[in-house]
């Protein structure tokens, strides 16, 4: 249980921390997420730039936590519950804006080409059934031993990239238009 703890933990650490540095890295990329929020019509325009912040200090705080589970795993906890309800949030946000078929963006992980649609919503779920795992197994985070936390470590980060890759894998099998 340890490794899978810890995994879960390193999963969300990459992508967290991949999604707030997408959203913060370039002088465009905050102001093009606070134009996205406003697109989505799921909060009223005046709100988008705070609930940006909120976002992306969500982001960060998840990842920071999730670092220092093995040594606070109480925080490692309030890492997993943190990520599962931002997850919650995202996907509800996603489905609202997929059924009104609006176009908008994903800018989960900065610039995209492809609008916000089921296999968001599929990602940001499969995300929170690693974070409630995670918030189930946090204690034993602090038990993971040095081979175990290589081994988690090294599952973890595929798990994150291939979430944060998803659109594009996703993307590899749609028809290709002519």
């Amino acid at each position: 249980m340890e490794t899978v703890a810890a995994a879960c933990a390193v999963c969300l650490v990459v992508v967290f921390a991949a999604a707030a540095v997408g959203k913060l890295r370039g002088a465009g990329s905050f102001p093009a997420f606070v134009r996205t929020l406003k697109d989505l019509g799921v909060i009223p325009e005046r709100w988008a730039r705070g609930c940006a912040l909120l976002l992306v200090a969500g982001e960060i705080s998840v990842a920071v936590l999730l670092l220092i589970a093995p040594l606070a795993p109480g925080l490692g906890t309030a890492g997993f519950i943190l990520a599962a309800g931002l997850l919650a949030a995202f996907t509800a946000g996603i489905a609202i804006t997929a059924a009104r078929r609006t176009g908008v963006r994903c800018r989960c992980f900065g610039a995209s080409a492809s609008p916000l649609g089921a296999r968001h919503a599929a990602r940001n779920a499969a995300l929170a059934l690693i974070a409630v795992t995670g918030a189930a197994l946090a204690p034993a985070i602090a038990r993971v031993q040095p081979a175990e936390a290589l081994l988690a470590v090294c599952a973890g980060t595929l798990a994150g990239a291939l979430a944060i890759v998803w659109d594009d894998i996703v993307g590899l099998f749609r028809p290709v238009s002519h």
